[in-house]
């Protein structure tokens, strides 16, 4: 089974500690009125995902106030 959260980016930035990593923060979008978000919302009306980047290119990816959808599947 999959599951699918929209998450939007609230902060990219430089690691203050560890300057060649790039900290990305995303959390779950909650109930906004759309029908597909309501429904996520209220199984899950919250999730915060936090990745430390190295890659430019890859960082450059996420933009503060945009919303993404992140897929969860098995890795088996």
């Amino acid at each position: 089974m999959a599951v699918r959260a929209k998450m939007t980016c609230v902060m990219n930035k430089v690691d203050a500690q560890y300057p060649d990593q790039q900290q990305v923060r995303l959390e779950a979008v909650y109930s906004n009125g759309d029908d597909a978000n309501a429904s996520w919302s209220k199984d899950t009306p919250s999730g915060r995902l936090e990745l430390s980047i190295t890659n430019p290119e890859a960082f450059n990816q996420f933009v503060v106030g945009k919303t993404y959808h992140v897929d969860f599947t098995s890795a088996d």
